[in-house]
């Protein structure tokens, strides 16, 4: 019976993880094809690209260049883009009012967004390098097309719901510059009202499902030694740089040569991305250092990750699909271990509960505005 069961939670999962948003890309390495990226006469001023192809991967080597293609500049910021104009135009007006002393260049690929967010930009923000997908190709893959552009000894990957602060940017830079073995480095992220958020944090693991920031556990009591084990900034000293399982790629810095060497984010995942990129980092002989120093502040979710009711239903699958993506890459021993089966099973509950209480929360959603009239 026990094996039956197991059986039909695999089949799950393997129909969760390989049917839903699906991509053929299963290596470590991430990469995108720049033959796909055709140049369009919009603005002959600046460079901008629509794509008009698949994603596609190449399992041994990352197309980042060796060498940056533009002398002189330092940093480049990476913002993608969906369904998010005001944030986005916010998050630009900051940058610029609170500027890298070092020169920097910023690239906004926008994901097919039907709000004006790429004309926004291409009218208020001519010095930026401004890039379109003609559909919704996800956060990594977004990521991952920018990478290849830019020209900084630094790529910087920035949420479009984010407002910098006053230098920021700068201690970033220097700190890697002082740090030659940091491979990337995360802000402190804090939220709109300025509490500190939780995106500093050890890499997942078999405890984080019941001490993370997710967690029941955490969520009632979030003071327990054990979640502080989990959640960096509870535990560790806020005034000074420390090691980090992974940050928040809502604002992170990597070495161009790491991107060269771990390629780039993994275009299955929305959730966990930045987890598993550290991860590789890590694996690759680099630290990931949280810098609370650098300030950032952070309005999580706002940014058109969960604007509609598809998304947050998408989200839900990706959340799971994603943490056992993660699992299977980073910790899985064998299909038929113990820990996974224990994986499977609780993943699949966490799931079908998530799942039957989104639809709660989205009829609550929907009846409301009748009652009220």
């Amino acid at each position: 019976v026990l094996h039956f069961v197991y059986g039909l939670l695999c089949f799950f999962f393997l129909f969760l993880c390989l049917f839903f948003f699906h991509d053929p890309a299963t290596t470590e390495i991430y990469t995108l094809s720049l033959h796909d990226a055709l140049p369009i006469s919009m603005d002959e001023s600046r460079p901008t690209y629509l794509v008009e192809n698949e994603y596609s991967t190449t399992p041994d080597h990352t197309r980042i260049p060796e060498d940056p293609p533009a002398a002189g500049v330092i940093l480049s910021i990476v913002i993608p883009n969906y369904n998010a104009r005001k944030l986005l135009r916010d998050c630009l007006d900051s940058i610029y009012k609170n500027p890298c002393k070092y020169p920097f260049e910023i690239f906004v690929i926008d994901d097919a967004s039907w709000d004006g967010s790429y004309e926004m930009v291409q009218e208020n923000f001519p010095q930026v390098h401004l890039l379109r997908n003609e559909k919704n190709l996800s956060y990594g893959k977004s990521n991952n097309r920018c990478f290849e552009l830019a020209s900084g000894k630094y790529v910087y990957m920035l949420n479009n719901d984010t407002i910098m602060l006053p230098d920021a940017l700068d201690k970033m830079v220097e700190f890697l510059d002082e740090n030659p073995k940091a491979g990337a480095v995360g802000s402190k992220l804090l939220n709109e009202d300025r509490s500190i958020q939780y995106s500093v944090k050890t890499l997942p693991n078999i405890r984080s499902a019941f001490f993370g920031a997710r967690s029941i556990i955490t969520k009632l009591f979030p003071n327990n030694p054990f979640s502080s084990q989990e959640l960096l900034h509870m535990s560790q000293d806020m005034n000074r740089p420390f090691l980090a399982g992974y940050v928040s790629s809502a604002s992170v810095m990597v070495r161009r040569e790491v991107l060269r060497q771990v390629g780039g984010l993994d275009p299955r995942l929305t959730y966990h991305v930045d987890a598993d990129h550290c991860a590789r980092i890590w694996k690759a002989g680099w630290d990931v250092y949280y810098l609370p120093e650098s300030v950032v502040v952070h309005l999580d979710h706002r940014g058109g990750t969960l604007v509609t009711a598809k998304r947050r239903f998408k989200a839900v699958i990706e959340f799971h699909r994603g943490s056992f993506i993660f699992y299977q890459k980073h910790m899985m021993k064998s299909w038929w271990h113990t820990i996974t089966f224990l994986v499977i099973f609780g993943l699949a509950g966490r799931f079908i509960f998530s799942f039957l209480l989104l639809i709660i929360r989205e009829a609550v959603r929907f009846i409301k505005p009748v009652k009220s009239d």
